[in-house]
C-alpha cells in the first residue's frame, strides 16, 4: 500500500516536472521511507501522549535510531511490516518501563536489563555493521560504521550505568532498551541470513 502511494506521488512529481522521470524510482523509495517514518513516529507520539511517557518515548526513539543507523540489523521486506515491528519493539520496551513505574518486578527487570545492557555492546562490537542485501557497504563504510557503532554503544552503556546508579529510571530504561532492541535485531538479521544461505545451498545454488 505505501509502496503504491509513494509510486503515485513520484509520478505526480514527474508529471509536474518537479523531478525527472528517470529519477522516479529513487524518489519512490525515498517517499516510501519518509511516509513510513511519519506514520510510525505519529503512532509512537500518540501512544506516548496517552500513556504520559513522552520523555521516555522520545529518548528511546532517539537513542535507538542513532544506534541502528550505524549497526544495521534486521530489515523487513515491506514498509508496512517495518512499522508493525518497530511499534511492537517500542510497545515492549514501554511495557517494561511502565511495569517499573508501578513497581511490578522492577528489581528483577532491572537486573535482566542490566545484564542485557552489558551483553548487547559485545554483540554490536562483534557483528556490526550488518549489511542489507539491497544496500551493500564498501570497506571504508564498514570500518566507519563499525567504529561509530562501537562509540555509540559505549556511550549508551555508560548512560545506562550512571542512570542506574543515580536511579534515573527514564534514562536507564530508554538507553538499556535501545541497546537490547538493537542487539536482538542484529541477531535476527544474522539468523535470517544464515537460513537464506542454507536454503540457497540446499537448492543447489552453490554448484
Amino acid at each position: 500500500m505505501l509502496k503504491n502511494l509513494a509510486e503515485d506521488l513520484a509520478q505526480i512529481l514527474a508529471a509536474n516536472n518537479i523531478i525527472k522521470v528517470e529519477d522516479c524510482d529513487a524518489y519512490r523509495y525515498g517517499l516510501e521511507l519518509a511516509i513510513s517514518k511519519i506514520i510510525m513516529y505519529t503512532i509512537i507520539f500518540i501512544i506516548a501522549i496517552l500513556t504520559k511517557t513522552l520523555l521516555f518515548s522520545s529518548l528511546f526513539a532517539i537513542m535507538y535510531v542513532i544506534l541502528r543507523q550505524y549497526t544495521g540489523g534486521y530489515h523487513c521486506k515491506s514498509a508496512e511490516m517495518c512499522i508493525i515491528v518497530s511499534i511492537f519493539i517500542y510497545l515492549l520496551m514501554l511495557l517494561v518501563f511502565l511495569l517499573n513505574l508501578i513497581n511490578i518486578g522492577s528489581l528483577i527487570t532491572r537486573m535482566i536489563l542490566l545484564s542485557l545492557t552489558f551483553i548487547a555492546p559485545l554483540i554490536i562490537v562483534i557483528f556490526s555493521p550488518v549489511e542489507s542485501s539491497n544496500n551493500p557497504l564498501t570497506k571504508e563504510e564498514k570500518n566507519k560504521y563499525h567504529r561509530n557503532s562501537i562509540i555509540v554503544a559505549i556511550i549508551l552503556l555508560i548512560i545506562s550505568c550512571i542512570s542506574l546508579i543515580t536511579n534515573t529510571s527514564t534514562l536507564f530504561y530508554s538507553s538499556s532498551g535501545s541497546l537490547t532492541a538493537d542487539a536482538v535485531l542484529i541477531i535476527l538479521s544474522l539468523r535470517r541470513s544464515k537460513n537464506e544461505k542454507n536454503c540457497y545451498e540446499s537448492d543447489g545454488g552453490s554448484s
